[in-house]
């Protein structure tokens, strides 16, 4: 229900549990992982498998836990994850241009930017980063 989480993802803000619940269901049936922070939930990371070893992902985290190094932790472990237990190859994320703080942690983590998305129906811009493995 938090329109500072939802503000750069694929979803709306939820106006119902039951929204929020079945978004959640939808990410940890298709590779996605709960992720716990101080004993409480804390957002979510998930995976698919784009072909070849790459693997797309996608995380959000309460907004509580912004900018105190979760996200950037997250990130190390799942790439650690990804390599060791799922054989990947490779990492692919997307990012809405203005979402600094996401790019941020890409980068810290060595992901590269490899192409910026345009769209004739949207002014902003959608950085693709890639991480080889």
């Amino acid at each position: 229900g938090n329109p500072a989480v939802a503000k750069y993802m694929r979803f709306d803000t939820h106006t119902s549990l039951a929204q929020a619940t079945a978004l959640l269901e939808e990410y940890l049936q298709h590779g996605g992982f709960a992720v716990e922070i101080d004993n409480a939930f804390g957002g979510i990371f998930s995976f698919n498998n784009n072909e070849d070893g790459d693997y797309g992902m996608s995380t959000f985290l309460g907004e509580e836990h912004w900018n105190k190094g979760c996200s950037t932790q997250i990130l190390k472990e799942m790439i650690a994850y990804s390599k060791n237990s799922l054989g990947a190859k490779s990492l692919t994320a997307h990012v809405v241009m203005d979402n600094l703080g996401s790019r941020r942690v890409l980068e810290k983590n060595g992901f590269e930017v490899i192409d910026i998305e345009v769209f004739p129906d949207w002014d902003g811009k959608l950085y693709v980063y890639k991480l080889t493995l």
